[in-house]
């Protein structure tokens, strides 16, 4: 079986056997979303990338004794925003989003459509960080990444009916942004 239509579960279990290039498929399949996520937190690239080096490691040492009771996001997502959390509180980071961060546009897109979608985006984004941080890590975890809110739950570490409540609240906070209503 290719490393691409393998289940999270079954990589691991290859890992567990010496099978490096099964954890290279578990960090393909998974580098983008937590560099997204830790992004979120510390709003720089470099120290975003320094989670996901973080988090990857962290997991890597973690894979010989995975009991697989928890999807592989869950961990992911809590050991970057554990890490992000704690080197935003060391470093205070607030730097502004960067040209790199501007959606992609496909090639061949028409110029106008492409600075709309690019200005909607940063738009986005900027409301999206204008949300107390315990609005804006829900939202994030239920919009842009997709997570159930169970799963929001085990990450936070809190209900899943209180993930319920701030998603709604930050997005009716959201709603109430220019541009965006």
């Amino acid at each position: 079986m290719t490393e691409g239509r393998a289940t999270d579960e079954e990589l691991i279990r290859r890992c567990q056997a010496g099978e490096e290039a099964a954890f290279t498929a578990l960090y393909e399949r998974h580098r983008t979303a937590v560099m997204r996520f830790a992004h979120r937190y510390v709003r720089d690239r470099d120290l975003a990338a320094d989670v996901l080096q973080e988090t990857f490691a962290y997991f890597f040492r973690k894979i010989p004794t995975w009991r697989f009771e928890a999807r592989v996001t869950t961990l992911l997502f809590q050991v970057a925003r554990n890490l992000s959390l704690n080197l935003k509180d060391r470093r205070r980071v607030r730097a502004a989003a960067s040209l790199d961060d501007v959606a992609e546009v496909p090639d061949g897109a028409e110029p106008a459509r492409a600075a709309e979608k690019a200005d909607l985006a940063r738009h986005a984004r900027e409301a999206l960080d204008t949300l107390p941080d315990i609005y804006r890590e829900a939202v994030t975890l239920r919009i842009l990444e997709g997570l159930g809110y169970e799963e929001i739950g085990r990450i936070l570490d809190c209900p899943a009916g209180t993930v319920k409540s701030r998603v709604h609240n930050g997005l009716e906070l959201l709603r109430k942004c220019p541009g965006l209503g």
